[in-house]
């Protein structure tokens, strides 16, 4: 659904994900199918009824730690060269 309404709207607007977002995989997924911007609500308020201000600051250090991980494990330096080909597609080929 991402890349259908990235495709109608092209540059005009920016696209804004907001739900679903639990990891930082997620962030990176949205990013691929062509989202510019991810709220992630959820786990900053887990993180504010945990620990407050520093639980909030710890969920967000998680998120970037779990974004450095996927983005050194894709293979992809930066954010802006992101895109659907370091998405995993089914015709790929398995090592079986």
């Amino acid at each position: 659904m991402l890349p259908a309404i990235k495709a109608a709207v092209g540059d005009r607007l920016t696209l804004l994900l907001d739900s679903g977002v639990r990891r930082g995989a997620d962030i990176l997924i949205a990013l691929c199918l062509g989202a510019d911007f991810c709220f992630m609500g959820r786990p900053t308020l887990y993180g504010a009824a945990a620990g407050g201000l520093a639980g909030v600051k710890r969920a967000i250090d998680i998120f970037v730690e779990e974004i450095d991980l996927v983005m050194g494990q894709i293979g992809c330096p930066s954010l802006d060269q992101l895109g659907p080909d370091f998405l995993w597609r089914d015709d790929w080929q398995r090592n079986e």
